[in-house]
């Protein structure tokens, strides 16, 4: 029951991070789907690394909706949560 507690905690300790940082996505699907896979991987959201993120996906990925459109947040959360930086991550995966 306590891990449960302190998944549930950590859920809302995410999502309340998240929707401070970027009061746009408040009660969004990308919001609760953000939360919940920081959650999952056991992490906190580190707002200033996703805000850079989004900022660098967006200027990147441009003419690609699917990362940049309504997926911008997902993404930059999926890189985020990645052991590299997130510039190399990019590098590999237009290749």
């Amino acid at each position: 029951m306590a891990d449960a507690k302190n998944i549930s905690e950590l859920f809302d300790r995410n999502y309340r991070l998240l929707t401070q940082e970027f009061p746009a996505f408040e009660k969004s699907k990308p919001a609760y789907v953000a939360a919940a896979y920081y959650t999952s991987e056991g992490n906190l959201i580190d707002p200033d690394a996703l805000g850079n993120a989004c900022f660098l996906l967006k200027d990147l990925c441009d003419p690609f909706p699917a990362l940049n459109g309504s997926g911008l947040l997902i993404s930059a959360t999926l890189l985020c949560n990645q052991k590299r930086d997130i510039e190399s991550r990019l590098e590999d995966l237009s290749e």
